[in-house]
Parts: structure tokens; C-alpha cells; sequence
């Protein structure tokens, strides 16, 4: 019997994209544990768990985990079934009360999720656990996650999701880096460096206005050391070609902190998303690609992001033409929005730098917005429902075939490898 099983819902572009923060959480946990993907849980996993947990950050498993959580309870009504993320903090209330779900954790959800673990695993209940919504009680949202916590979690082992981690080691011996196919399969490791935001824009769905309300904190950030920390284990790691690096501490957490993390080399390649508005100096730049063996670096050129865009054209060619020789040691994309007048931007950066990528930023999922009246249950009800039927509706249309045909390729790939590597080793 398993103390605890992470199950992570489809109804994602990937179902192979495991949140960063619930990695670090499952690792906080001093108990039998495992994770499964929703379509790997067996009769028998349900059975034999005493604690199911889920993820909801973004929008798309709204409906999904409302019909997993009705599954788990008819083969085990016993089991508790403990959900969080982002989408799930906003609709909390509805989720206890529409499905059969027993607990919620709202924001942070570091140290309520080790204690509601502990007190279900000992027989007892939530209700002096922040945090916690349920539909008996509701505690009070006190607890916020500190730099010194966030700095001492682990968001890099995966060795309770075997299935998971095997996967990962597949993508990094076989997808070149920089493939579509990395995102379709799944992207790990991501360096986990701060949450929140320091600006406050209108157009931004992370705004700092909106997270404050939702967390009760503004930006919190790992310590450069723990960050450090993680990029040197998984240099010496085998089986980790590259990382991922998605939120932008360039442009977030000044140059002091940049210096620290580039001080040293790292046998990874990198990829990194800088942010919508900022334009880190060529010498940064410069100094990031020379701590790594390759770097796919990803910059924005849209509206509403960029409001002069000829003097966004004018930097993003001096980037260009200086890295113009180092093409072999780093890729660049830029996404774009869907604007006419862009195009004789790119067009002009393309002949520039051969082999220049674009990506689309008005990306095919629009997030769960925070409605005005937050605090009304009424209308956040509404909103619940309307998000539950685009959830789903947008899950029908989700492309798993090519997910399924992409690994079962994979698979066969590795096979064929094992089978060379035996028989050149046949005496």
C-alpha cells in the first residue's frame, strides 16, 4: 500500500509537463509515495492509496479531475483526494462542493500540503492546516511561502514517478534540443527561480495586483546559491542534456543576482525565455552562452508587449548580428503576435540570421482570469462553470494521436539502439 499517489490529469497540450512546484512538494514528503499519469493508474493503484493528489494549475483538467476524483471514490471511498495549483486556488469552493474532492489547498502551498498529508496519514483531519478549503470548513489563507523555504526545496528528483523519469531520460537521448517534440513530451527539468511578478501589467495574466490577491505576497525568489545548487547536480547527471529556464531572472532579480548564477560553466545545454518587455544588454547575453554548451534563446517581438516596435526590431538585430558567428552553439526564436506589420520585421531579422525560429505568442489556451468580484461566491460559480465547459470542450480537441504515435516512435528508436549496442558488443 502506498501512503500517497500523485496522479496528473490530462487535458494539457503534454500530459507530460509536470508542474515545477509539485515536484518540489511530493519531495517535501517522508512517506510511500508515487506518481502516475492519468491514463497509467491501475484498479489496483486506487485501491492500495490512502492519499490521491492532483494537479490544477492551469485551466484545461478542470472537468477532467472532477470525473477522476468521481472514479477514485467508487473504487476506494476511503481514499482522501487532496488538489492544488493556480486554477484550483481561484475555484476552490466549487471544486470541493461540485466534486468529490476533500481538500483544496489555496496559494503557497508548501508547508499546508506536508502538514494536511501528515494529519490525513495519522487519522486525523485538516482543520488547523492553513490554506485549506474543504466543503465542512475553509481556513485562513495565512501561510506565504519565504525565500528561505523556497530555497531548501528539492524541485529536481523524480524518482517517485519511475514511468515519468524514464520518459524524461528518452526525450534528452533522442529529441534533438530545440525539437517541437520536447514540448509535446514533456520538458524537464525546469530551474526553478522565483513566483510572483514585480510589475503590474494590464495586459498580464501573472500581474502583480492579481497575484496579490490570490497569494496574499508579492515576488518571492529562490536564494542564486540553491539555484547554483541545482544547475551543478544536474550537470553531473547523465542523463540530463539541457534545462529549461522559463522564468526570466534577467530581467526580474538585477544584475548581483545574474553574476552569481553565471560565475561558473555548466555541462547543460539551456533554454531561456526572456521576458515580454525588457532587453537584456549584449555582454549578459554573452556571458549566459558562454556558461553553457548550447543555448536556444526565445525573445518576444509583439504587441502589446512592445509598443515601439522599430525599436524592438533595431535591438533584436544588434543581437542577432552579433552571435551571427555562433550559430552552431546557439538557436534563437522570437515569438511573434499575430500582427501584418510584423511580418517585414521578421522577414528583415531572417536575413539576418539564417535559421531564425518563430513562434506564435497568442498561444491556443487563454488562462483562467480572476474575475472583478473575487469575493462573491455567486459569480465565481459562474465563472466555474463557464471555465469546466471550455476545459473540456478544448480537451476533445487536444491531439493525442501524435502524442501517442511520437512516443510509441520513441520507443521503438530506443529499442532498435539496445539491440545495435548488444550486438556490437557480441564476441
Amino acid at each position: 500500500m502506498k501512503d500517497v499517489l500523485y496522479v496528473h490529469p490530462s487535458g494539457k497540450p503534454s500530459d507530460h509537463n509536470i508542474p515545477m512546484g509539485l515536484i518540489g512538494l511530493m519531495n517535501s514528503l517522508r512517506c510511500s509515495k508515487i506518481g502516475k499519469l492519468n491514463y497509467e493508474v491501475t484498479d489496483a493503484d486506487i485501491k492500495s492509496s490512502r492519499i490521491i493528489v492532483m494537479d490544477c494549475h492551469w485551466y484545461f483538467p478542470l472537468g477532467e479531475i472532477g470525473r477522476m476524483a468521481a472514479k477514485f471514490k467508487k473504487k476506494n471511498p476511503d481514499v482522501k483526494i487532496i488538489v492544488g495549483g493556480h486554477t484550483a486556488t481561484i475555484f476552490a469552493a466549487s471544486i470541493v462542493n461540485s466534486y468529490k474532492i476533500d481538500y483544496v489547498i489555496k496559494g503557497d502551498a508548501e508547508y499546508p500540503f506536508k502538514l494536511l498529508v501528515n494529519r490525513l496519514l495519522n487519522g486525523e483531519g485538516g482543520r488547523h492546516v492553513p490554506n485549506v478549503v474543504s466543503r465542512e470548513f475553509s481556513t485562513p489563507q495565512s501561510y506565504v511561502l519565504s525565500e528561505e523555504e523556497y530555497s531548501n526545496y528539492d524541485y529536481i528528483t523524480i524518482d517517485w514517478f519511475p514511468t515519468y523519469k524514464e520518459r524524461m531520460k528518452k526525450v534528452h537521448k533522442y529529441i534533438p534540443f530545440g525539437s517541437p517534440l520536447s514540448e509535446i513530451l514533456g520538458t524537464y527539468p525546469f530551474i526553478t527561480v522565483y513566483k510572483g511578478c514585480k510589475y503590474d501589467c494590464e495586459f498580464c495574466y501573472a500581474r502583480k495586483r492579481t497575484l496579490r490577491k490570490i497569494y496574499r505576497r508579492g515576488l518571492v525568489a529562490r536564494s542564486p546559491e540553491s539555484v547554483v545548487r541545482d544547475l551543478q547536480r544536474l550537470s553531473r547527471d547523465r542523463d540530463v542534456k539541457r534545462v529549461y529556464v522559463i522564468s526570466d531572472f534577467v530581467n526580474m532579480l538585477g544584475r548581483e543576482y545574474v553574476n552569481k548564477i553565471f560565475s561558473y560553466k555548466y555541462d547543460l545545454d539551456l533554454y531561456y525565455e526572456f521576458e515580454h518587455f525588457n532587453s537584456p544588454s549584449i555582454n549578459i547575453l554573452q556571458k549566459m552562452a558562454d556558461c553553457f554548451n548550447e543555448c536556444y534563446f526565445v525573445f518576444p517581438f509583439a504587441e502589446p508587449f512592445h509598443r515601439n516596435l522599430k525599436g524592438r526590431f533595431n535591438y533584436l538585430k544588434a543581437v542577432l548580428r552579433h552571435f551571427e558567428m555562433a550559430k552552431d552553439k546557439l538557436k534563437i526564436a522570437i515569438y511573434s503576435g499575430k500582427m501584418m506589420k510584423f511580418e517585414k520585421y521578421y522577414n528583415k531579422l531572417q536575413d539576418l540570421y539564417n535559421g531564425l525560429e518563430l513562434r506564435n505568442c497568442a498561444q491556443w489556451f487563454i488562462p483562467v482570469p480572476l474575475p472583478d468580484a473575487y469575493k462573491k461566491k455567486s459569480k465565481i460559480d459562474d465563472y466555474f462553470n463557464l471555465w469546466r465547459k471550455k476545459a473540456d470542450r478544448d480537451l476533445r480537441i487536444l491531439c493525442k494521436g501524435l502524442i501517442a504515435k511520437t512516443i510509441k516512435r520513441i520507443d521503438m528508436r530506443c529499442r532498435w539502439e539496445n539491440s545495435k549496442n548488444m550486438s556490437s558488443h557480441t564476441v
